[in-house]
């Protein structure tokens, strides 16, 4: 029978979106995983957004508008929302204008829900990821696609997605979330960016590399 850490890394793997072969997949992760190579934050995508009860909070706003705000907070916050350190690099190569015109066309009609439980198929992720233009970047891309904003149950889910940018397809995809909090929904939801961030760089990137076998370059 399979351990906590074998049962979490197996759902992990089955997270994962290959392509090819294992091996070839293994050796897209170990560039993901190898600070000498580029990689391009795309921004937050909110193609398949849920918002759970909460259209008091937006009765004023405009999601689109919204949308932009949150993306451009990490652009101008960078020191704060830290990609770059998240992925154990020097810096990371920005390039949110794919993601801001992809949203610019998100219907918004179904925005709200009553589902508490809201929670999409990893299937969507390749159909959201193969309907982009990438705008001439190359190589591997980094984005969070938002999954749900649930304000009763206190918690904001995306799924960390690294993309090759040529062959529009995922290298590696997981589910992560974090608590809203802050004053007005622009900080509220954009907390939980600021902390995946922080559980990217520590404990996620190490066990990354244990769990796929990447050994950490001297």
């Amino acid at each position: 029978m399979l351990n906590h850490n074998m049962r979490k890394t197996f759902l992990l793997l089955l997270l994962t979106v290959t392509v090819n072969t294992t091996a070839s997949f293994a050796q897209s992760f170990a560039q993901v995983l190898d600070p000498a190579v580029d990689v391009i934050w795309l921004g937050l995508d909110f193609s398949m957004l849920r918002i759970v009860i909460d259209q008091n909070d937006w009765s004023h706003k405009d999601p689109h508008e919204m949308f932009n705000a949150w993306n451009e907070v990490v652009l101008k916050e960078k020191e704060k929302y830290n990609v770059a350190k998240a992925l154990h690099r020097e810096e990371v190569k920005f390039a949110i204008d794919v993601t801001m015109d992809h949203n610019a066309q998100v219907p918004v009609d179904s925005l709200f829900t009553m589902n508490g439980n809201y929670e999409y198929k990893t299937s969507i992720l390749s159909d959201i990821v193969s309907s982009y233009d990438f705008k001439g970047n190359h190589g591997i891309g980094l984005m969070f696609i938002a999954e749900s904003f649930n304000r009763p149950g206190n918690y904001g889910s995306f799924w960390v997605t690294f993309v090759n940018l040529d062959s529009k397809r995922i290298i590696y995809t997981q589910r992560m979330g974090a608590k809203p909090y802050g004053f007005g929904l622009r900080n509220l939801w954009i907390r939980p960016v600021y902390d995946i961030l922080n559980k990217i760089k520590s404990p996620e990137y190490k066990r990354w590399r244990k769990a796929f076998k990447v050994p950490k370059k001297k």
